[in-house]
């Protein structure tokens, strides 16, 4: 071979290595889309009473500088609700595990638990206090948003986030439309036709619904599960005064959309649901002898799961909170056959006893469906916390069990049933690995096993009482 004939060849050679190269980066990626969920932040402004006069009196945009000044730099202690230093720690922890998910929702609770109670003792003025109400919801919205400038972060109301204290919310409120346009711009629409539709739905009774951009054929429905709660009450002033108008309208609204969406056919969208108070029995309430405690008002329990029922072909995943725990629910049809489910994303606050946790899930842009979940997780035994969040475990790789979806729910419902390796497994997890109450899930395992699939107070009790 001459000299020429071997510089031409080597010369093809790198143009044709620097083609392929250059085809492998542009070809993309097969990782997965995610999204991180979370619930429960409680977050508490007054765990330093001397900061609160100054936070009166300053901007939401700098209480971030205010709470750095106080001596507490501690995470909130076990059975406290989220301080500054765990708020921030959480938000750090998210962005470090992803730091651009495609979403970030959350269930709900952003107020501390007896936020009104321990606010008429800060702050006696009432119009003061509302005003502090908005600028705490308005920092969690800023917060977010700092860690977090790119991401469609989207919220539901939880049971403390209201004027008036814990349950008790009015349509209309106006509070509802403080919230919506607190959060609004975390949507990113980059429309103000959008922002407006948004505020306006929100305003009337907390639940909204949101298609994304880059997600052609996904929709999701952000719901208000307060009005359907055993426990709501209206003594709300500045809203609509009635009992029952809010639960009646969010499920008439619900129902409209489902039905519209289903009459798309084959090119309906495929649907998330999101909301505070899952559906089902409060088994923590429940493991008393002959007490048993739905979390809804039987009437809406019994439609909303026929809802999903109904719908299931295009309602590929539920999302919950106010447990605090790590859990789940699986619905059945009439012919006992698995066809929705909840998934219950554990809490920040530490209120309840459990390690404060998140988890992201993955999920295939095709049908979105949920392809696996991860938890993580704040070992609050480490004095650094900068380091004490870890992964806690991998659900597909803990359980053996593919992907998040309500036949998957339920073969892990089976090996629950029988097998301990995995009864002590969810019973770890489920308090996020605090252990704090392991021994009364011990003790009252039928109880929390049967609330995993048993959604009615009737269908709860039979299976209870047959262990």
């Amino acid at each position: 071979m001459t000299r020429i004939k071997f510089f031409l060849l080597a010369f093809v050679f790198v143009q044709l290595s620097g083609m392929a190269a250059f085809a492998q980066a542009k070809r993309p990626s097969s990782k997965q889309p995610e999204f991180i969920s979370t619930s429960d932040i409680h977050f508490n402004p007054f765990y330093d009473g001397s900061l609160v006069l100054s936070l009166m009196v300053t901007d939401y945009t700098k209480w971030d500088s205010i709470f750095k000044l106080s001596p507490s730099k501690a995470i909130s202690e076990d059975g406290a609700d989220a301080n500054y230093a765990l708020f921030v720690s959480a938000l750090g922890a998210m962005r470090k595990t992803n730091p651009k998910p495609q979403y970030i929702i959350v269930t709900g609770d952003f107020l501390a638990h007896n936020f009104t109670g321990k606010l008429v003792n800060q702050v006696p003025d009432t119009s003061l206090q509302k005003a502090f109400i908005n600028n705490t919801i308005r920092f969690t919205a800023y917060m977010f948003n700092k860690y977090f400038p790119n991401t469609v972060i989207l919220p539901v109301l939880g049971n403390n986030d209201s004027y008036c204290g814990d349950y008790d919310m009015s349509p209309q409120n106006p509070f509802l439309n403080m919230f919506a346009k607190a959060w609004v711009p975390l949507q990113r629409n980059n429309s103000k036709a959008k922002d407006s539709m948004f505020v306006a739905q929100f305003s009337r009774g907390g639940y909204y619904s949101f298609t994304p951009k880059g997600d052609p054929g996904h929709k999701l429905l952000m719901l208000n599960t307060i009005f359907f709660s055993r426990k709501y009450m209206n003594t709300c002033e500045g809203g609509d005064t009635s009992t029952t108008s809010g639960g009646i309208n969010e499920m008439k609204w619900l129902e409209n959309e489902l039905q519209a969406n289903a009459t798309l056919g084959a090119k309906a969208n495929k649907l998330w649901l999101a909301y505070h108070i899952p559906p089902g029995i409060d088994v923590y309430g429940s493991t008393r002898p002959g007490i048993v405690s739905p979390m809804w008002d039987s009437g809406y329990n019994r439609r909303f799961l026929g809802f999903l029922n109904t719908y299931s072909a295009n309602i590929t995943a539920n999302f919950a909170g106010h447990t605090h725990m790590d859990d789940f629910r699986v619905l059945y049809n009439a012919e006992k056959k698995p066809v929705s489910f909840v998934r219950i994303t554990p809490s920040i606050s530490r209120s309840n006893g459990n390690y404060p946790g998140f988890q992201v899930f993955s999920y295939s842009t095709g049908g979105y469906a949920l392809t696996n979940y991860k938890t993580y997780y704040l070992n609050a035994t480490t004095t650094d916390s900068a380091t004490a969040w870890a992964l806690e475990y991998d659900f597909g790789q803990q359980y053996g069990i593919s992907g998040i979806n309500a036949v998957s729910l339920d073969a892990l419902r089976s090996k629950l049933a029988s097998d301990v390796n995995s009864q002590n497994s969810f019973m770890k997890y489920y308090e996020v690995s605090n252990l704090r109450h392991v021994n009364s899930l011990r003790r009252n395992w039928q109880c929390y096993w049967c609330g995993t699939g048993e959604l009615t107070a009737t269908d709860y009790t039979n299976c209870v009482n047959k262990q």
